[in-house]
């Protein structure tokens, strides 16, 4: 009983020196920086100025919408054109 309480002490101290080091916020350190530019970093090298048309039909509204995805400089641009189809 003695020779328990005297490891008891050590238990404690133990647990700590693992948590003590920064492990888990090390990978959430690396992992910030790189999630703003990687929806950037596949844009640029294809092609600084690319221009993606999405066709929209409302069958309700009978309305054609065009959207107009311009990117630049790895932000998106969007122009909405309205047709109308009688």
């Amino acid at each position: 009983m003695f020779i328990f309480k005297h490891t008891s002490p050590t238990s404690p101290t133990s647990p700590t020196s693992p948590t003590s080091p920064t492990s888990p916020t090390s990978p959430t350190s690396p992992t910030s920086p790189t999630s703003p530019t990687s929806p950037t970093s596949p844009t640029s090298p294809t092609s600084p100025n690319s221009t993606v048309r999405l066709l929209v039909n409302f069958s309700s509204q009978g309305r054609s919408l065009m959207e107009n995805l311009v990117f630049r400089n790895g932000k998106a641009i969007i122009t909405l054109q309205r047709e109308s189809q009688h």
